[in-house]
């Protein structure tokens, strides 16, 4: 929502990514069961979302999943100076 607040819906546009459900605390049986109908409704929605919007984003994650990864490499190496 930081990287794309008008398409979250801030600034009074209309959203367009859709809501995650956010992590649940305690887990049970039941909350296995919401969980899976939140997420299967999430990625339905998800992928109604404009084709090339889901692609700009999943080249954005994947970009932002690439620099985790070169800097946890880079600190990995310095603490074994």
């Amino acid at each position: 929502m930081e990287l794309f607040p008008e398409d979250a819906g801030e600034n009074g546009k209309t959203r367009i990514i859709p809501y995650l459900p956010g992590q649940k605390l305690f887990v049970n049986d039941a909350v296995c069961k919401q969980r899976r109908v939140e997420l299967d409704q999430y990625l339905q929605e998800l992928f109604n979302v404009n084709y090339l919007l889901l692609l700009f984003f999943l080249y954005i994650i994947s970009i932002i999943s690439i620099v985790k990864l070169f800097f946890l490499k880079n600190l990995a190496t310095r603490k074994n100076y």
